[in-house]
């Protein structure tokens, strides 16, 4: 019956970039202004766009480690 916190995770997730591009609301610049005590000034462009990631494997040869 007691409550414990688990994690804090202070990390924005991987799909931040794509919310983003969706939304068209700087999210991480958001999170700054709050940081800094700044005025969060939040705009909105509405727009109809369609926004995707395709992670994709790739070999890159001729590359050495030094």
């Amino acid at each position: 019956d007691i409550p414990y916190l688990l994690e804090i995770n202070p990390r924005m997730s991987g799909g931040v970039q794509m919310s983003v591009l969706a939304s068209g609301v700087n999210i991480p610049r958001l999170a700054l202004d709050k940081l800094l005590g700044l005025a969060a000034v939040c705009t909105v462009n509405r727009k109809e766009c369609t926004v995707s990631h395709i992670e994709r494997p790739c070999i890159i040869e001729g590359v050495t480690e030094t």
